[in-house]
């Protein structure tokens, strides 16, 4: 399903500003790329790009030849940058060469059998739980409402549950590959059971606002969170019904919260969330889109998700929008920022665009990058041969 997200992103100054830009802009995104946009109306051009455009609750129109079209309404904020990140579905074919209709696709009318089988299959292994009737009940009625898919949640008061059902494989396999597959669907339904809204406004309100990034950040980072059996009121189940392996997850909301948004666990989302904005950043660079990019660098270096390849990233595209002393200011604060942590990759890829610059400020940089790096290789190589020496002597 297309995913629209709604990103808050202030143009943080880094000691300078990015080139002159309408305060309220929105970023669409499509895949593929090149879908004609039309804002209430309005042509704006073709994805991937950015608009200027009037605050307000409008509707978004994307169109693509063999596409079908996609509108969604989203509130653009003042003074904000609104993203709109869509997936595109092909076109069916409905109409034969002689303009009779064609025949229902074989394949698809296997998978929806199949997707059907597995909402029957839940149904069957649920009804004889013995979960809390209020919930079993709830669940079931879930189930009822979206036959055709293979994951769901909901909530029943404060209770919140997710279920996931996966076909197991036939033939001489299918027995090996029970534990695993129950295993499996156990975490599909609690990557589900992380997705709900409730959860995701709270990681929003720490800062991680980007809904789109969000959702891959929590999915990402579902098998390192740990909060199974922490938490009486968190419980799980697996079992085979009707040819699936079928798992469900039920969780107190505020419990399953104080475990997520203990620094340890929010920290693992937070790293999900850095990486996945930081590919989305490449992408952009790999477009030329520098200045979009720099919009997602300025998000993360707000809320302190940076790592120093992001900084090298940051000052490449700095570079390339001719926005020299803000390429040196953010390597300068990239070594200052590491330190003896950084690695001699890191620092001599820092001093080769320092020294690119033929300033006497960007060759001091240049300089202190790659004595940093001499340094920091010479530790490498000196400790490398005390342990040789050791396991000689041993």
């Amino acid at each position: 399903m297309p995913t629209i997200a709604l990103v808050l992103l202030g143009c943080l100054a880094l000691g300078g500003e990015l080139p002159a830009s309408p305060p309220t802009r929105l970023y669409v995104r499509t895949a593929p790329p090149g879908a004609k946009v039309t804002l209430e109306g309005k042509l704006l051009g073709k994805s991937d790009a950015i608009f200027s455009v009037l605050p307000g609750t409008q509707a978004v129109l994307v169109e693509l030849d063999g596409y079908l079209p996609e509108e969604r309404r989203v509130e653009i904020r003042a003074e904000e940058v609104t993203r709109v990140e869509l997936q595109l579905k092909r076109r069916p074919e409905t109409i034969g060469q002689t303009g009779a209709p064609t025949l229902p696709d074989a394949s698809k009318v296997d998978a929806e059998k199949e997707e059907d089988a597995a909402s029957k299959a839940a149904n069957a292994y649920l009804a004889d739980s013995k979960l809390p009737a209020s919930v079993r009940d709830t669940m079931l009625t879930v189930l009822r409402q979206h036959p055709t898919e293979t994951r769901w949640s909901g909530r029943d008061g404060t209770t919140m549950f997710a279920i996931a059902a996966k076909r197991l494989p036939t033939g001489t396999i299918r027995q090996q590959a029970v534990p695993s597959m129950l295993n499996l669907t156990g975490m599909l339904a609690f990557q589900e059971l992380l997705k709900a809204k409730c959860l995701l406004d709270r990681y929003a309100a720490v800062g991680l606002t980007d809904a789109t990034t969000l959702q891959q950040a929590v999915v990402e980072s579902a098998g390192t969170l740990r909060v199974e059996g922490k938490a009486s009121t968190i419980l799980q189940g697996a079992a085979v019904r009707g040819g699936y392996a079928v798992g469900y997850v039920t969780a107190e909301e505020n419990t399953l919260l104080a475990r997520l948004l203990q620094e340890t666990e929010l920290e693992k989302v937070r790293s999900a969330y850095r990486d996945a904005m930081h590919r989305q950043a490449r992408e952009l660079m790999q477009r030329s889109n520098w200045t979009e990019a720099l919009l997602l660098w300025q998000h993360l270096h707000k809320r302190k998700l940076v790592s120093q390849q992001l900084y090298l990233d940051a000052a490449s595209c700095f570079q390339h929008v001719n926005q020299v002393p803000d390429m040196l200011r953010v390597l300068t604060e990239a070594i200052d920022t590491f330190g003896k942590n950084a690695t001699p990759e890191f620092l001599e890829n820092a001093g080769d665009m320092a020294l690119a610059v033929e300033t006497e400020q960007a060759q001091t940089l240049a300089e202190k990058a790659y004595r940093m790096a001499s340094e920091q290789l010479k530790e490498t190589i000196s400790s490398g041969r005390k342990q040789t020496a050791t396991a000689n002597q041993e």
